[in-house]
């Protein structure tokens, strides 16, 4: 009988060559169903994988497990080796992404010097600025960082914020924007940071997911959104592919306060019927929708 570790080597050789790639399996010890993933994978669920990884072998590059889609959620890195057991992540893996191994320039993850740019304040509503970041930045504790940041705004490039020092533990990810609260109970909590690949408005690849398209801004894709009742794409959500002129038909009427845009443009409304304070949303995560629209969402329409 072929050991599970040829059957995985056998995988990568019948593969076109990756700089990355793993392979999950929904039982431990290597066993049960597998799935070869050799680029970032933001919803298992496209693969019927999510929640059912028990053990991986990451056979090239190092990955971050998360346990929410959209790498969202409690996020480990794993360098290349076999994981027999994924401890407390063991049935709850829902995105995966090849990340950088360590700081320096770039090295394939789509990031490069001069192509990412966070600026960093110590209080809500961009007060007190306490340093900006350009790179790679794995421990918050000599720049005098640690557990100081309470809003943010990203100036370029795509950007993971952890918990932890050395990208561990709880990490969220941020598109171009301005963050003037952070929300999930992390102000004041992060300890490390960097520029990562594959982010909504970073000019990722959507990595031959149906229904991808968020990368750099563009309204490829197929056009639909996601729609969530609590701040970083928390509570209960519904998917939307076509407008809606009046929300209480599906019993979401007033309650949006995040939102996922994967394809198309889309403008959202206050009021039934396209009226009231309307605003048009590109791809990208929108951790927390606009003053006027968060918790004001009556409809919605594909531009």
């Amino acid at each position: 009988m072929r050991s599970p570790l040829l059957t995985a080597l056998a995988l990568v050789i019948a593969l076109p060559a990756a700089a990355n790639q793993i392979v999950l399996y929904d039982r431990q010890n290597f066993s049960g169903r597998s799935l070869t993933v050799d680029r970032q994978q933001p919803n298992l669920a496209y693969q019927g994988f999510e929640n059912r990884a028990s053990s991986v072998y990451v056979l090239e590059g190092t990955w971050e497990f998360c346990t929410q889609p959209y790498f969202q959620g409690n996020c480990r890195v794993y360098s290349p080796g076999e994981y027999r057991s994924l401890g407390g992540q063991q049935n709850r893996i829902s995105s995966v992404r090849p990340v950088r191994s360590g700081g320096g320039g770039g090295d394939g993850d789509g990031w490069s010097p001069g192509a990412a740019e966070a600026e960093l304040y110590d209080g809500q509503n961009f007060q007190g600025r306490i340093g900006t970041l350009r790179g790679p930045t794995p421990n918050f504790e000599p720049l005098g960082l640690n557990d100081r940041v309470a809003s943010l705004i990203i100036r370029r490039g795509t950007w993971e914020f952890c918990t932890d020092a050395n990208y561990r533990n709880n990490c969220r990810v941020y598109s171009p924007g301005e963050y003037a609260q952070i929300w999930g109970g992390q102000d004041d909590k992060y300890s490390s940071a960097r520029p990562v690949s594959g982010g909504w408005g970073s000019g990722g690849s959507s990595g031959g997911i149906p229904g991808g398209g968020w990368g750099g801004g563009s309204s490829g894709g197929a056009p639909r959104i996601r729609l969530f009742e609590y701040p970083n794409f928390g509570g209960r959500s519904i998917w939307l592919r076509d407008a809606i002129d009046n929300f209480e038909q599906i019993n979401f009427n007033d309650k949006a306060e995040s939102m996922i845009v994967e394809g198309g443009e889309w403008r959202l409304c206050s009021d039934a019927n396209g009226q009231g304070n309307c605003q048009t949303f590109r791809p990208g995560q929108y951790p927390i929708l606009p003053g006027g629209l968060r918790n004001s969402v009556s409809s919605a329409y594909r531009r």
